[in-house]
Parts: C-alpha cells; structure tokens; sequence
C-alpha cells in the first residue's frame, strides 16, 4: 500500500473510532466532545490509529523511508 493510501486508511479509521465512541456513550446517555478529547488527549490519536494497522492488520506502507516506520 502507497504511503498516501495508508495515511488516508489511518486517518478514516480514527475517524470511525472516534464515531463509534460517540455512538457508544451517546447510547449510554453521556455526551462525547471530539473536540475536547482531541484538545487534551494525553496519546497521539493518529499514533494509535496507525498501531492498529501496523500491528492489528498487517498492514504496512510501503515507502523508501525507513524513519516513517520506525515508531512501529
């Protein structure tokens, strides 16, 4: 997978988490601001997102530059 097709899967599944996290506390009757978790979230969001790929599919981008992956 091309580096920009990664990073465009990485930042769509932040976004259906984030999504499913509202619907999830939405359903429990408690309000989940996206904003304010991303103002003051103590973890990288992009960072977690990009863990679950690396680690959770398998899937890697592939590129010449060896520092992008090295956080993996």
């Amino acid at each position: 997978m091309d580096i920009a097709a990664f990073n465009s899967l990485s930042t769509n599944l932040n976004k259906v988490m984030q999504d499913a996290v509202a619907e999830y506390l939405k359903e429990l009757g408690i309000k989940f601001d996206v904003a304010a978790y991303l103002a003051e979230a103590s973890a990288d969001h992009h960072q977690i997102a990009t863990e679950m790929l690396f680690h959770g599919a398998d899937i890697w981008p592939e590129t010449d530059q060896v520092d992008l992956c090295l956080a993996a």
